[in-house]
C-alpha cells in the first residue's frame, strides 16, 4: 500500500449521527470512492475512540474520535507536517496543491496560490478555524517569503503600501492592479534583498496584510517580478522554469490555545534551489533569520 499516513478527527455536531463510512467521505473531500473507504475499514485501518471499527455504517456523536490509517494521499507527493497539536496542523505544501476546501480533512486556515510551496496552516475545528483567522485579523500572526525575482532593485530593503483591486483576466485567471489610493484593499508589504545577481534578486517578504497576489504585485511594483510568473512577470527566461518562485518559508505566531509562540519551518524546496544556483546565485546557509 506504500507509505501510510494517519489522519485524525474529532466529530462535532454537524457530522452527529452520519455514519463512518459518510464521516470519512466527507473529511477526505471525496478522495476515495466509497468502496475504497469500505476497503481500509475492513483491512483494520479505522479506529473509533481507540478502539478498531469494522463496520463502515457505524453512526457517529458528537466527541467520538476517528483515525484512519491510510496510504500516502497524494503518491508522487509524499506528505509531510511540520507541526501538530490538537488544533493545528502545519502541512508542507508542494506545488500544485490547489487550496480549495478541506485538505487532509481539516480546515484551510489561509490561502497559497497552487505553486507557491511552503508552510500552510490547517485547522482542525471550527473553533481553531475562528481563533486562527482572528489571529490573522489582529497581526499576530508574521509569515516570512522566499522569492526569486527578475531584476534588481535599487535599494536593498523596504516596505510597500497600496491597494489592490482586481483589474481583468489572462487565460481565465484574474489579475489585480496596484494604486496609491483607493478603491481596493489596502496592502503592506515588507522586503529585503538576500542576494543578488547581475540579473536577478533572491529576496526574503514579510507581508504585513494578505490580499490575493499581494507579494506577486508588489514585488513587480519595485521592479522585481517573481520569477516564472505568467500574471506579473512578462519577462522571458532562457530557462526552464517549473512554477514561480516562491516559497513560504515561515510561520510565527502565538497560539490562541496555549498562548506559546510558535515557530514552524519549511525547507527550501529543490526546486527553487536548482533555479537559483543556476542562475549564478548560492542559497544561504541559514534561510530563516
Amino acid at each position: 500500500m506504500g507509505k501510510e499516513f494517519m489522519l485524525n478527527w474529532i466529530v462535532e455536531d454537524t457530522s452527529n449521527g452520519v455514519t463512518l463510512q459518510q464521516f470519512i467521505s466527507n473529511k477526505t473531500a471525496g478522495k476515495y470512492s466509497n468502496k475504497a473507504i469500505k476497503k481500509f475499514i475492513d483491512n483494520k485501518c479505522c479506529r473509533l475512540n481507540g478502539r478498531i471499527e469494522l463496520f463502515a455504517n457505524t453512526p457517529l456523536v458528537i466527541g467520538d474520535e476517528v483515525s484512519l490509517k491510510i496510504p500516502d494521499l497524494v503518491q508522487e507527493h509524499p506528505i509531510k507536517i511540520l507541526f501538530e497539536d490538537d488544533h493545528y496542523l502545519a502541512l508542507d505544501k508542494w506545488a500544485g496543491l490547489v487550496c480549495k476546501g478541506p485538505i487532509l480533512g481539516y480546515k484551510l486556515g489561509h490561502r497559497l496560490d497552487k505553486d507557491t510551496t511552503g508552510v500552510l496552516l490547517l485547522a482542525k475545528t471550527d473553533q481553531a478555524l475562528k481563533r486562527l483567522i482572528d489571529c490573522f485579523r489582529n497581526k499576530v500572526i508574521w509569515k516570512t517569503y522566499l522569492a526569486i525575482c527578475s531584476g534588481v532593485p535599487q535599494s536593498k530593503s523596504g516596505v510597500l503600501k497600496s491597494f489592490l483591486r482586481p483589474a481583468g483576466k489572462i487565460e481565465g485567471q484574474t489579475y489585480h492592479t496596484s494604486a496609491e489610493t483607493p478603491p481596493g484593499e489596502y496592502a503592506e508589504t515588507g522586503w529585503e534583498v538576500v542576494e543578488s545577481t547581475s540579473s536577478h534578486s533572491l529576496i526574503e517578504a514579510l507581508p504585513i496584510t494578505g490580499r490575493t497576489h499581494q507579494l506577486r504585485i508588489h514585488l513587480h511594483q519595485i521592479g522585481c517580478p517573481i520569477l516564472g510568473d505568467p500574471l506579473y512577470n512578462k519577462n522571458k527566461s532562457s530557462l526552464i522554469i517549473p512554477r514561480h518562485m516562491l516559497h513560504a518559508s515561515q510561520i510565527l505566531f502565538r497560539h490562541p490555545f496555549t498562548e506559546l509562540d510558535i515557530m514552524i519551518k519549511s525547507p527550501i524546496p529543490e526546486d527553487f534551489i536548482k533555479v537559483w544556483n543556476t542562475l549564478g546565485g548560492k542559497i544561504y546557509a541559514h534561510p530563516h533569520r
